[in-house]
């Protein structure tokens, strides 16, 4: 699928960028992040959502994980805090485990605005993001 991308760029051996078509921040891990990389990629995602609630896709089948205080970053980054919903796809049995611990870190620390999904594949995961990023498009303008 092509995305018209803006302001890509490296945070470690990571990748990110914002699809400014479909409205999503999306992220190619590469290896385990740590702690410089979380605080770089938790300016980066407070950033793109502008204030208002995220919708971030990551490509993780060639992810190894985060250490504890990346977690702890990005559980309690800004970003987490006005709401995300994150999909992942690729995961190993052991990013899948990683990132439950860190979405239900983060569930705490917001008061419950994260929702996550977890993929196999890139399709149902844009689906499931598209499907909430039009959800709360629709319960914003009806507000």
């Amino acid at each position: 699928m092509t995305d018209v991308v803006q302001d890509k760029r490296a945070v470690g051996a990571h990748q990110l960028w914002y699809a400014s078509d479909i409205g999503f921040v999306i992220m190619i891990h590469n290896g385990v992040i740590d702690e410089v990389e979380a605080r770089e990629i938790a300016v980066y995602l407070d950033d793109k959502s502008n204030g208002e609630r995220l919708f971030f896709l990551a490509d993780t089948r060639l992810a190894a994980g985060y250490t504890v205080e990346a977690r702890k970053i990005l559980a309690t980054s800004k970003v987490v805090s006005r709401g995300v919903d994150v999909a992942i796809f690729g995961a190993s049995p052991v990013v899948r485990v990683l990132f439950t611990l860190a979405v239900t870190a983060a569930k705490l620390v917001a008061g419950g605005k994260v929702t996550a999904h977890v993929s196999a594949d890139e399709g149902p995961a844009r689906a499931w993001l598209t499907e909430r990023r039009r959800a709360y498009l629709a319960q914003k303008a009806s507000t």
